[in-house]
C-alpha cells in the first residue's frame, strides 16, 4: 500500500468543494509523474512510514516507524531503509538484508513496466473517480495547506481492505505532505501514515549509476569491501554483463 500511496500526491485548493477537490486529485497524481521531458531524469522521494498494528492474540494497538528513500529512473529503481537496501534493472534484482549480513542477487522477473504503471494509474484513478469526498477542509499546520478525506466504494473497499484514505496537501507547491491510510475492521494493520519529506526530480544521482549487481559485487564477482562479512546468496543463472 506504501508504494501505491506514492502515486497519490494531490493539491486541492482550500475550500474546494467535493467535486473540484476530486477533480484536482486525478490532475495531481497524472502530474506527478515525469513528462516526456523528465524521462531521464532521476525520480527521489524521501518519506517516513508509520505502521499500527495489532499483534494476534493482543488488544493493544502498537507502531513500528521507518524511513524509507526512492530512487526511480527508466528502468532502474533503488529502495533504502535503514535495514534494508534493494536495486533492481532490467536484469537483476539485488537486495541487502543489513541484521541478517546478508545479499541476495536474483534475476528480475521480466515485465511491461508501461503496461503495469498504466494499470496502477487506472486503478487510482478509478478510486479517486468512485469515492467519496467526506471531507475537503482548509489544514491547522500552515496557510497553504488542505486536508481531504475520500471513502472507498464498498468493492474498492473489500479489494484493498481500506476503509479510508486522508491527505494533508501543500496546495502551493502542489505536493502531498501527509497521507493516512485506514484499514478495514478485522486487518492486523489498523492505519498507516505517510509522510513525504523530500520530492524532487535529479539530473542525475550516484545511487544509480551502476547496474543493480555492480552496486554490491566487484568485477571479479565478489562482494565489495563495504559488505564483508556479508553472505552472497547468488540465485540468478547468468553473469554480470
Amino acid at each position: 500500500m506504501v508504494l501505491f500511496s506514492l502515486l497519490l500526491l494531490v493539491a486541492p485548493t482550500p475550500s474546494a468543494p467535493p467535486a473540484d477537490c476530486r477533480i484536482l486529485l486525478l490532475q495531481a497524481c497524472k502530474a506527478m509523474m515525469p513528462n516526456s521531458s523528465d524521462a531521464n531524469k532521476v525520480l527521489h522521494i524521501q518519506m517516513r512510514t508509520e505502521t499500527f498494528f495489532i499483534p494476534p492474540g493482543q488488544k493493544k494497538e502498537q507502531s513500528s516507524t521507518t524511513t524509507v528513500e526512492l530512487y526511480s529512473q527508466q528502468k532502474k529503481t533503488a529502495v533504502l531503509t535503514p535495514f534494508t537496501s534493494t536495486w533492481q534493472d532490467e536484469d537483476y534484482l539485488v537486495t541487502v538484508v543489513k541484521p541478517r549480513k546478508t545479499v541476495l542477487i536474483t534475476r528480475s522477473v521480466p515485465t511491461n513496466r508501461e503496461v503495469q504503471l498504466n494499470a496502477m494509474s487506472a486503478f487510482r484513478d478509478s478510486l479517486l473517480q468512485q469515492g467519496t469526498v467526506v471531507m475537503c477542509e482548509k489544514g491547522n499546520n500552515s496557510a497553504h495547506e488542505t486536508y481531504v478525506k475520500l471513502k472507498l466504494t464498498k468493492a474498492a473497499s473489500i479489494r484493498t481492505h481500506t476503509q479510508t484514505m486522508e491527505f494533508w496537501l501543500d496546495d502551493k507547491h502542489v505536493l502531498i505532505k501527509k497521507l493516512r491510510v485506514n484499514y478495514s475492521v478485522g486487518q492486523m494493520q489498523t492505519h498507516n501514515i505517510v509522510t513525504i519529506t523530500k520530492q524532487e526530480l535529479l539530473a542525475t544521482s550516484d545511487v544509480l549509476m551502476s547496474s543493480a549487481r555492480r552496486q554490491v559485487l566487484a568485477v571479479d564477482g565478489h562482494l565489495l569491501p563495504a559488505y564483508a562479512g556479508y553472505r552472497l546468496v547468488d540465485q540468478s543463472v547468468q553473469r554480470p554483463k
